[in-house]
């Protein structure tokens, strides 16, 4: 979890992210912290092996723009963390729904 978290906090302080919070207008004290970015982060393992599936939360306020911030999100993965996360899942609470990006 914590090289997830890792990468997490990189994107978050990221200047896309930051962009992502002016638009969004979240507090610039805000900017650059993954717990404010996002609510809830879970791991989800594969059968019999590590987790392969990031489940994120994303905080209210960047629900709106939410499609960009993980399709970028994604490739950061790809990126940073290659062949370890497979899918990254985007959870919301109302209404309630799940959208699956295969990174």
């Amino acid at each position: 979890m914590e090289s997830v978290y890792a990468v997490l906090q990189e994107f978050a302080a990221s200047d896309y992210a930051k962009a992502i919070c002016e638009y969004c207008n979240v507090s610039p004290s805000q900017w650059g912290q993954a717990r404010d970015m996002f609510a809830e982060v879970r791991l989800v393992g594969g059968p019999g092996g590590p987790a392969s599936t990031v489940v994120i939360v994303l905080s209210r306020a960047f629900e709106q723009r939410s499609e960009k911030l993980l399709e970028r999100l994604k490739r950061h993965f790809r990126q940073r963390m290659p062949g370890q996360v497979q899918r990254l899942q985007y959870e919301t609470k109302s209404p309630p729904s799940t959208k699956t990006y295969i990174v």
